[in-house]
């Protein structure tokens, strides 16, 4: 049975794994932990588990006891690579049960965050690109709807004169939705429709 529970941790390649006793020193340090912190699995053995987490989350963690509850808790936490640099990801703690009760240590599993910190990065600089492109033309577009607007306009006309100037301005509360990030989250805009008025 522990033979297989350590294939299953070693397969596991896509997870950091990592087990601790109840002092914090590591007992566990998977195969893809290795692969994610660059630390082979003989040295991190034996350590305490601090080395791995930025030591000021950590202390707030630590300080305000969210590893001593027995229900998992899900978080958002740098790591530290053996080259320094720190690597986001989301950790799941949970607290390994002992002998009468009494808590073994933690298992941490935490999944790499760097490729979605990378796509959210790029997102927000297109999304500033195509707010600065499009803000120019559709800033124009309403200036010239304004100076359209005047009295030799039969109703009809006026009509379409308001209807390109109304669905201008919302195009341009959408684009400072956008860029401001208020409003909707940016992912809720995510194959967004703009209706026709």
């Amino acid at each position: 049975m522990r033979d297989l529970e350590a294939g299953l941790v070693d397969a596991a390649t896509g997870h950091a794994i990592v087990a601790t006793d109840a002092d914090g020193v590591v007992v566990v340090f998977s195969r893809g932990a290795e692969i994610l912190l660059g630390y082979p699995c003989d040295e991190v053995l034996g350590s305490h588990v601090a080395r791995l987490f930025d030591e000021a989350e950590l202390g707030s963690v630590l300080a305000a006891g969210d590893l001593d509850t027995d229900a998992p808790a899900r978080r958002e936490w740098t790591l530290r690579g053996r080259d320094g640099v720190p690597v986001p990801a989301e950790v799941v703690v949970t607290r390994r049960p002992g002998v009468g009760g009494v808590p073994a240590g933690h298992l941490f599993v935490a999944t790499d965050l760097t490729e979605r910190r990378q796509a959210e990065q790029l997102q927000d600089e297109l999304i500033g690109k195509l707010g600065h492109d499009l803000r120019s033309p559709l800033t124009s577009v309403l200036g010239y709807a304004q100076l359209l607007d005047d009295d030799t306009l039969t109703d009809e006309q006026r009509g379409y004169v308001n209807a390109i100037e109304r669905n201008g301005r919302r195009l341009l509360h959408l684009i400072n939705e956008l860029q401001t990030g208020t409003g909707r989250s940016r992912s809720a805009w995510r194959g967004r429709r703009i209706r026709r008025r």
